[in-house]
C-alpha cells in the first residue's frame, strides 16, 4: 500500500493504483551525476502470508486453512524476508467457535476473547440490513469439512494474499529466470484447493506468470537534478503517476518509492533517489551503462 496526501486528506490505495499509470506527475528535465544501485531493500528471498492462527485442533480445526504460509524466492544474492503476513484471525473455525460460545455466556460477562478477528462480507444484506458474510461458489472446492458454510477465502487465504502483492513480487524475482515462488510449509492444516476461473492451491508452487505484471525494476537511480521552486509543493499535490527525467538525451521513467531525499526548494540543483519505472527500458541502463557509476 502507499499513501498520498491532497489538500490535506490522507488518500491509502495500492501501489500499482498509485504510480502503475503512465500519467507524469513531474518532469525533472536534464539530470546529472546519475548513479544506478541494486534496489536491495527492495528485495527478499523468503515471503509470508495469510493470518495469525488459534491452536485450535478440534475436527473442523484441524481444516484450517487461513493460517500463514511460508514462500521461497528465487532470490539469493540476501537473506530478506518479505512478512505481510496480518496479525489479526481469519480462521472460519474459531470466529464460529467464539461465537457459540459467546451466545452461551450471559451479556454482563462476555470475555470471550480479545483478539481481533477479520470476516469477508458481501453487499448483500438481510431482512434487518445487516451485512451478510460473503461464500462464494466454485466450480469445485476441496480441503474443507462443509463447503457450503465456508467464507473467508476471496481476498483472505495465503495463496490470495500473494496474488494481491504478485507486482511487488515480479519486480523482486524479474531478473531471476522468471522462476517459481516455492511454497514451504503452513502453520494450519488445512490444504484448501479452489477452482472457478483460476485453480488455487494453496500448497503449490506459484508461477511467475500469475504474480502479473512487476511495478518496478530493482534499481534505484541517484541523481542531481535543477531544483524547481515549487518542488516541495508539486510532491504534496502529486495524484497518480511517475516522474520523468532525461540523462544523455534519453528519458528515464522513475517512482517516488523507495528512498527520496532533497535540500530545501532553492535555485541550487538537488540529489534524489527513486526507483526505476517498468516503463525504462533496461536497454536502456545498458546502452547508458558506461555513462555513469554502478554500486
Amino acid at each position: 500500500m502507499g499513501l498520498k496526501i491532497v489538500d490535506k486528506v490522507v488518500y491509502i490505495e495500492p501501489l500499482t493504483d498509485l504510480y502503475g499509470g503512465a500519467s507524469e506527475i513531474l518532469d525533472f528535465g536534464e539530470i546529472s551525476k546519475l548513479e544506478v544501485t541494486y534496489a536491495f531493500n527492495a528485495l527478499a528471498n523468503t515471503a509470508k502470508f495469510g493470518h495469525a492462527a488459534v491452536n485450535n485442533e478440534q475436527i473442523a480445526g484441524i481444516a484450517e486453512f487461513n493460517g500463514v504460509n511460508s514462500f521461497l524466492l528465487p532470490v539469493t544474492a540476501l537473506k530478506k524476508e518479505y512478512n505481510r503476513a496480518s496479525k489479526y484471525i481469519a480462521s472460519v473455525y474459531d470466529i464460529e467457535t467464539t461465537r457459540q460460545v459467546a451466545s452461551e455466556i450471559a451479556n454482563d460477562s462476555k470475555t470471550v476473547d480479545n483478539n481481533v478477528f477479520v470476516a469477508n462480507v458481501s453487499e448483500e444484506t438481510d431482512v434487518n440490513g445487516n451485512k451478510l458474510l460473503y461464500r462464494k461458489v466454485y466450480s469445485d472446492i476441496s480441503g474443507v469439512v462443509n463447503a457450503d458454510d465456508i467464507y473467508n477465502i476471496e481476498e483472505l487465504t495465503p495463496a490470495r494474499m500473494l496474488r494481491a502483492h504478485g507486482p511487488i513480487l515480479a519486480s523482486i524475482v524479474e531478473q531471476q529466470g522468471n522462476n517459481a515462488i516455492k511454497y514451504v510449509s503452513s502453520t494450519k492444516n488445512g490444504h484448501l484447493i479452489t477452482l472457478d476461473t483460476e485453480l488455487i492451491d494453496e500448497w503449490a508452487d506459484v508461477p511467475y506468470t500469475a504474480l502479473g505484471t512487476p511495478l518496478f525494476h530493482a534499481y534505484d537511480i541517484t541523481f542531481t537534478a535543477p531544483a524547481p521552486d515549487t518542488f516541495v509543493n508539486q510532491l504534496a499535490k502529486i495524484n497518480k503517476g511517475i516522474c520523468t527525467a532525461t540523462f544523455k538525451n534519453n528519458q528515464i521513467f522513475l517512482l517516488p518509492i523507495g528512498s527520496m531525499s532533497s535540500k530545501p526548494a532553492t535555485e541550487e540543483a538537488q540529489q534524489m533517489t527513486m526507483r526505476l519505472s517498468m516503463l525504462t527500458p533496461l536497454n536502456v541502463l545498458n546502452m547508458l551503462s558506461l555513462e555513469w557509476n554502478w554500486s
